[in-house]
């Protein structure tokens, strides 16, 4: 196998950091993963975006890759990576011309974004002259809507890789000044059976349908009702800008725990920084087809309750389970962690630190996965 240069495609503004979304933890573990493959001679990211350099919120700098455009590599480069941004069509015509690949990587929902895209002209990403392509890379939890809807508009394969999990956001969010003297990940000697309730943290970035805080916050409120020892209050994150709106302050004040103000809404942050500036004890989620999720891994690194409705967590036996948007079986599953005892977090702490290994771009099975399908791109 000769030496690949590959490039990245990533959407640098000068305002990025990497808890905007998701899709830029992708991308740097996508890279950390491909620089351990033998026949992988460099890794590029290729800016899409307006940035001249690379953002220093993003906390790329130890990644050991450049910020570059595309016509700077266009005869250097053997494989684009289309992943934050869609690259210039004719960049793409010229590097396949040459002998080069072009791999579209999914990271995020398409068929709510192109659903989204129509009704509410949403922002959405889609490919001129998929033909260009050799294939498409998903992920897991797309499987069932996504994948189809991949395969018919670009006529090309969906190839379903691994979700990739690293601490290394994380712990450099936590080395902050504002968070000195403060304490990141859950304590069982303070939190667990917790006198008065937790203090239950809700992180959907409500940018759409797929990851919306409106169910956890119903659980919260039908937990309230039903075991009010369990849950002290609430705290809804990335709903600041949504607290004057008609629509959702009507919402809100139908629900008890908001009328006895045991809830607050507030703006984007770090996930480590209100976790633990804050006190929270619980994080909340609710999904559909969102089951792997850089929020939940960070909450059970942290040995946090996390009450969720994942299958993939379900089956690896992460977390407190509930089914789709069963509100009472929420409030069940929220109840029945706050009544775990102190010696019951030690454990659940070790197995979420075993499971998360393996999603590690240094896991032995991740890099071979990835090495399979450069082989197998090349050989097309």
């Amino acid at each position: 196998m000769k030496k690949l240069r590959i490039g990245i495609s990533l959407f640098a503004k000068d305002d990025s950091n990497i808890w905007q979304n998701g899709i830029n933890q992708n991308i740097a573990l996508l890279a950390l993963l491909l620089q351990r493959i033998d026949f992988v001679e460099s890794v590029d990211f290729i800016n899409g975006g307006p940035a001249q350099n690379m953002p220093a919120a993003l906390c790329f700098e130890e990644l050991g890759a450049r910020l570059v455009r595309p016509e700077e590599v266009v005869f250097d480069l053997d494989l684009l990576i289309e992943m934050g941004a869609a690259s210039p069509v004719e960049f793409r015509r010229r590097l396949v011309a040459l002998g080069g690949k072009s791999v579209l990587f999914v990271a995020g929902h398409n068929y709510s974004g192109l659903v989204e895209s129509m009704v509410h002209g949403a922002p959405n990403f889609l490919l001129d002259e998929p033909e260009l392509l050799t294939e498409i890379w998903g992920l897991p939890q797309h499987r069932a809507s996504c994948y189809p809807l991949l395969a018919t508009m670009s006529g090309k394969p969906v190839i379903e890789m691994p979700h990739l999990w690293s601490p290394y956001f994380l712990n450099a969010s936590c080395r902050v000044p504002e968070l000195e003297g403060t304490r990141f990940g859950f304590d069982p000697s303070v939190s667990a059976r917790k006198p008065g309730g937790w203090r239950v943290g809700i992180f959907e970035p409500n940018l759409s349908a797929v990851k919306h805080c409106l169910v956890p916050m119903l659980i919260c409120d039908q937990a309230r009702s039903d075991h009010p020892d369990c849950i002290a209050d609430m705290m809804v994150q990335n709903t600041a800008h949504w607290r004057e709106r008609k629509e959702f302050a009507n919402f809100a004040q139908s629900l008890r725990i908001v009328r006895e103000n045991r809830a607050t809404f507030n703006p984007r942050a770090a996930f480590s920084q209100v976790m633990a500036k804050y006190g929270v004890d619980a994080v909340l989620a609710h999904q559909w087809e969102c089951g792997l999720n850089y929020a939940y891994y960070d909450a059970l690194h942290g040995g946090y309750p996390l009450i969720h409705n994942s299958p993939f967590l379900k089956e690896a036996g992460m977390g407190f389970f509930y089914s789709d948007s069963d509100i009472e079986a929420g409030a069940a599953a929220l109840h029945a962690a706050w009544q775990a005892p102190e010696e019951f977090w030690i454990d659940y702490k070790n197995r979420a630190a075993a499971w998360l290994a393996g999603l590690s771009p240094d896991h032995p099975a991740n890099v071979r996965a990835f090495e399979t399908r450069l082989r197998e791109v090349f050989a097309s």
